[in-house]
């Protein structure tokens, strides 16, 4: 089960960021090298991948290790 969720969750992170940088990169008004700095100053991007770092990582973890951390 915890491994359903993490996978969902990453997923879901990772669409929103890949998302995100199209959306950005599509409406830009800006050289690719500019619009790529601006996308990473932004706090909640770079939010958004830690979590979706740390959800990708618990999907190579065997279900014992994550009981670990748990406690």
């Amino acid at each position: 089960m915890k491994k359903i969720l993490a996978l969902i969750f990453a997923l879901i992170g990772w669409f929103a960021v890949i998302m995100q940088y199209q959306l950005m990169l599509e409406d830009s008004k800006f050289t690719f090298l500019e619009m790529t700095i601006q996308f990473f100053s932004y706090f909640t991007i770079l939010t958004n991948i830690i979590v979706a770092v740390y959800f990708t990582s618990q999907l190579g973890k065997n279900p014992q290790q994550i009981e670990i951390q748990e406690l």
